[in-house]
């Protein structure tokens, strides 16, 4: 085989190989998003242990101070949390809103509407690896009353 074979045969094989790859990096932000959505709905839904069951890893790194560390620890924290709604009003429900994902990270942005305040702007932010959640970070902050502009923070 010449020289100018060779390097063609050469590119063709880099080439077939990086556009795999990226098709499957692409394929796993996608359903790293998906995951992070389905876990945050699972959440929500006071499906807290099947959440963790199907979406967390065994090592698991929750950076919220308001939580406790590792899986246990949070799952007990959700479900205290859960457990303050009150029943006799509408359940909390969850919107995602926008979803953002590059390598390993995924990023959710929702919104939160409690029976008994106002609602809340809550974004998680979600490092994956090998398509279970391994950490998680948390900011919420509640819609004020009287907004200084009229934007939203749940944007469109």
């Amino acid at each position: 085989m010449s020289n100018m074979k060779k390097i063609l045969a050469a590119a063709t094989f880099t080439a077939i190989c990086s556009v795999t790859l990226l098709g499957t990096a692409w394929a796993d932000v996608a359903e790293n998003k998906r995951s992070a959505v389905a876990f945050l709905n699972l959440i929500f839904q006071e499906k807290i242990d099947e959440a963790f069951d199907k979406y967390v890893g065994a090592q698991y790194v929750q950076h919220n101070p308001k939580f406790p560390d590792g899986v246990e620890g949070t799952k007990a924290k959700y479900k205290q949390m859960m457990a303050k709604e009150d029943r006799s009003k509408p359940a909390l429900t969850y919107e995602a809103i926008k979803i953002v994902g590059e390598g390993d990270y995924v990023v959710v942005h929702g919104r939160v509407h409690p029976a008994d305040r106002p609602d809340a702007s809550l974004m998680d932010w979600f490092k994956f690896d090998k398509g279970k959640i391994v950490e998680q970070w948390q900011v919420i902050e509640e819609a004020p009353p009287n907004p200084a502009n009229n934007n939203t923070m749940f944007g469109k």
